[in-house]
């Protein structure tokens, strides 16, 4: 369902793009998708409709997938009477409605079918809305094997009692009203004989059960799986003239299988001689089944219960003498709870949140204490209580008097938002700063003629690109030094310039990984140092070398501190410092001193220009706190 809500042209409905969506619509619509629990929601005054692969299941071909995007009157009009009253009411603000065991049919696989719900309509608030209402989300449950297994069951049962409830001289009339076989034994004959009803039960020949049988031919007869158990049973309540009450499964001479409750009871002459045994049975066997059917759906919901990514809790409050929530105790907790939060399941069960996560802020009993009064459920995302992990948490009431709350760890999605988040404004800031150095490069640049100056721009921009290629390589979270030098120096490295039998320069120091914000303006200092030493130093002249150094001095307290040495030798003759001062000077000045807060000493020997830099490699920002609106929530 995310890949087809994903690709739906939603510009085409009533809600238009998902980039405009209202952001409680773009939540409700995330806890949905990642979620195992049917969910469905409909969203503005067309109800249009957005629901998950769980609900998916539920609907049948006739509407999947064309419901996704489709208005709720349109998709629904045939149950439209029973939901849409439900619907308008969470609609106009009024609060949340919740519904057990509700009898909604529907169309699916060709066929009207009575489908049994519980399901719950919770409202999904919008401020821009006049009922601060925008949309309804739909927790639901199909229990229509659990309705029809309860309502066999109950059936069966009240057959049962009917039967064998009755006292002796009520006891034909009771049988006959719930087709219930009954047998007679003669206790000083041993023989036994039942009636018709019993013989078709049982699958004995309808004559010979009216004529008698020995007990322990009776017994082989109806093939009872534990008879040394039933046998041993109705001896000890003929004895004693007491009743007998059991369930037997037997097996018939067809090779079906029944399953019966049988009753009897014992009758003693004056002398406490058993003489009588009156019983009565009745077919079970469909109660067995759908008591098997039940167990087994239960077990299926309990195992999706599980099996569930999700956390899930089912609390209830526990209030003050002001009748104020101070704390609540958890109910009922899924596996998920303790994978997600490292609190074992048995630890926490029956015990109160506070005993639990001591020390949770007060915010957060507040929201959930909300939910129970007014019914009206809460979406967060907030820091768990589990330190250094994000939770989204939905909270809503499914009865008077408690909360659920189901919550998905979103750690990941938040720390991918949040690179995402600095890798933009990282982006915004260089682009700012590249541009602001090139309108320097531009006002600052003198030059005889234009293609003199084309060039100098064009140096001074060059420089800066290579060092925007080196950050983007690394996700703007900093540049490798070395690799800045190589990219200034690439024509005079190594071999490249000595077997062209020119200048070369050579490069020594440790891995440096330079934080983003120094990478750019170191880039234009090495810049103006490279181009400096080709026009007028060291790189001029075959015989020029350039020596480029650096290393890191650690101190307590502070960032460490980076100093890097320039020398030249082999260069023209120099007699001393510069007459003038140009524009690369200025630059230089400025970018190390004033923009990155560092110290440059510059000499001029004989032997060549040598320049020594020192920058402080200042650590990245602090992180952001938690975003307005957040909370801690305990789950």
């Amino acid at each position: 369902m995310g890949a087809l809500t994903r690709a739906l042209d939603w510009a085409a409905t009533p809600l238009g793009p998902p980039e405009g969506w209202p952001p409680g619509l773009r939540t409700a619509v995330r806890l949905v998708l990642n979620t195992r629990h049917p969910m469905f929601l409909w969203w503005g005054p067309e109800l249009i409709q957005l629901y998950n692969d769980a609900y998916r299941r539920t609907m049948g071909p006739e509407r999947h997938p064309s419901a996704l995007g489709q208005p709720g009157r349109a998709c629904w009009a045939e149950i439209w009477d029973t939901i849409g009253p439900q619907i308008a009411f969470v609609m106009a603000g009024r609060g949340a409605t919740w519904q057990e065991d509700q009898l909604v049919p529907v169309t699916r696989h060709g066929r009207r079918e009575d489908v049994w719900w519980t399901y719950g309509y919770s409202p999904i608030d919008d401020n821009t809305q006049p009922s601060g209402v925008g949309g309804v989300l739909v927790v639901c449950h199909d229990i229509t094997t659990e309705h029809l297994a309860r309502e066999a069951l109950q059936a069966s049962e009240a057959r049962l009692r009917l039967a064998l409830g009755a006292t002796e001289e009520r006891l034909q009339l009771a049988l006959d009203a719930a087709q219930v076989g009954t047998w007679d034994w003669d206790i000083p004959n041993h023989l036994i004989s039942a009636d018709a009803q019993l013989a078709r039960m049982f699958g004995i020949d309808p004559c010979r059960a009216a004529a008698g049988l020995p007990f322990e031919e009776y017994l082989r007869v109806i093939h009872l799986e534990d008879r040394a158990r039933t046998e041993a049973a109705i001896l000890q309540a003929m004895d004693t003239g007491g009743a007998y009450q059991v369930e037997h499964r037997l097996v018939r001479p067809d090779g079906s299988v029944l399953w019966i409750g049988a009753r009897g009871a014992g009758r003693l002459d004056r002398h406490g001689t058993p003489v009588r045994f009156i019983g009565a049975a009745v077919d079970i066997t469909e109660r067995k089944r759908t008591e098997a059917a039940l167990r087994a759906s239960e077990a299926r919901w309990h195992g999706l219960f599980e099996r569930m990514h999700e956390g899930f809790l089912l609390a209830e409050p526990i209030r003050n003498a002001d009748g104020v929530m101070v704390d609540y105790r958890y109910i009922e907790l899924n596996a998920a709870f303790e994978r997600l939060t490292g609190i074992p399941r048995d630890r926490a069960l029956g015990r109160t949140l506070r005993e639990v996560f001591p020390g949770i802020e007060p915010t957060w009993m507040e929201v959930c204490a909300r939910v129970v009064e007014t019914g009206e459920p809460a979406n967060y995302l907030g820091l768990g209580a589990v330190p250094g992990r994000w939770f989204e948490v939905y909270v809503w009431r499914p009865e008077p008097g408690r909360f659920a709350s189901l919550f998905i760890d979103v750690t990941e999605r938040k720390a991918a938002e949040e690179r995402q988040a600095l890798l933009v404004r990282e982006v915004d800031h260089r682009a700012k700063n590249v541009l602001a150095v090139v309108q320097a490069a531009l006002r600052l640049t003198r030059a005889d003629d234009v293609p003199t100056f084309v060039r100098a721009v064009e140096g001074r921009v060059g420089a800066l690109a290579r060092a925007q290629t080196i950050l983007a390589d690394h996700r703007w979270l900093g540049a490798d030094l070395r690799a800045l030098l190589r990219g200034e120096l690439a024509l005079f490295l190594g071999d490249a310039g000595q077997q062209a039998g020119g200048p070369f320069a050579r490069l020594e120091g440790p891995a440096v990984a330079l934080p983003a914000g120094l990478a750019q303006p170191l880039a234009i200092v090495v810049h103006e140092l490279a181009t400096n030493a080709v026009k007028y130093g060291a790189l001029s002249l075959p015989a020029g070398r350039v020596s480029v150094s650096w290393r890191l001095a650690a101190e307590a307290g502070s960032a460490p501190l980076l100093r890097l040495r320039w020398v030249e030798a082999g260069g023209p003759q120099v007699a001393g410092p510069p007459a003038h001062r140009g524009f690369g000077s200025r630059m230089l000045d400025a970018t190390v001193r004033r923009q990155l807060g560092g110290r440059m000493s510059e000499s001029w020997e004989a032997l060549g220009f040598g320049c020594e830099i020192e920058l402080r490699l200042r650590p990245p920002p602090e992180p952001e706190a938690a975003p307005r609106g957040s909370v801690t929530v305990a789950v």
